[in-house]
């Protein structure tokens, strides 16, 4: 999901984000584990959009100046968070020294929790078009983790590749009826999906909802993620109804 209308700083704050939601949540983290570290992530990014912008959007012939212009700890922030205890935090921010760097670290981050920050600030940053470097898609990011990274990460990759394959939610799926939906929620008994609306769909009741319950034996073909023209959409798959919809089964 990149939006070039907007300020650059923005798309690969923005991405990561969801990319580390992404791999923690497949990890099965901790609710509190992940937005902490969902808050390293922006931070990477807020705290040096000058610099981050300007290395990843202008080619410099000195190559030394690239590496060195980006990753520079801010070490007030950096004292703050260690202050308030703050340490999964900390962990992920601290890595702003290493994920502008082409080569992978393979022998100094020894925690699940800081390589999964890692690989999702790295996968941000593949798929994302700069002047250094042409984005790839997010598959070919794996893909290319895999074969970079040390296999000690694979088990925090693994995830990814299980249903619905290395596509996020927010992917379309075909089921045995034909009918296309689209991925709206994981949960243990199956996918949370809404069927797209087609020429005979009949119109439900106001107090009514056509989301439901997919059992992923259902499923005989997925479709890429379609393209979002702006941010507004996300609120036509994720809104009020599906928010009803957990509620309704929690309480059951």
């Amino acid at each position: 999901m990149y939006k070039p209308q907007l300020p650059f700083i923005v798309n690969p704050a923005f991405k990561s984000a969801v990319f580390t939601c992404l791999l923690a949540v497949r990890n099965k983290f901790d609710s509190s584990v992940t937005i902490q570290l969902m808050c390293g992530s922006l931070s990477i990014y807020a705290l040096e959009q000058a610099s981050i912008e300007k290395h990843y959007q202008t080619v410099e012939e000195n190559e030394k100046s690239q590496t060195t212009s980006v990753g520079q700890i801010n070490p007030r922030f950096a004292q703050l968070l260690k202050n308030n205890k703050q340490h999964i935090w900390l962990c992920n921010y601290l890595l702003c020294t290493h994920i502008h760097l082409t080569r992978y670290p393979r022998v100094n981050m020894t925690s699940p929790v800081t390589n999964l920050a890692y690989m999702a600030n790295r996968l941000t940053l593949l798929c994302i078009p700069n002047k250094h470097q042409q984005a790839i898609s997010f598959a070919n990011a794996i893909k290319h983790l895999i074969i970079k990274c040390g296999q000690r990460w694979y088990t925090l990759l693994t995830p990814l590749l299980q249903y619905p394959s290395v596509l996020p939610i927010g992917s379309y799926i075909r089921l045995q009826d034909s009918s296309i939906h689209i991925v709206l929620s994981l949960t243990n008994e199956g996918l949370v999906t809404k069927p797209l609306p087609t020429k005979q769909a009949v119109v439900l009741p106001a107090d009514q909802t056509n989301i439901q319950l997919t059992l992923t034996q259902q499923v005989i073909q997925n479709y890429p993620c379609q393209q979002l023209n702006g941010f507004t959409r996300l609120n036509q798959w994720w809104g009020t109804d599906l928010m009803d919809y957990i509620s309704i089964k929690s309480r059951h």
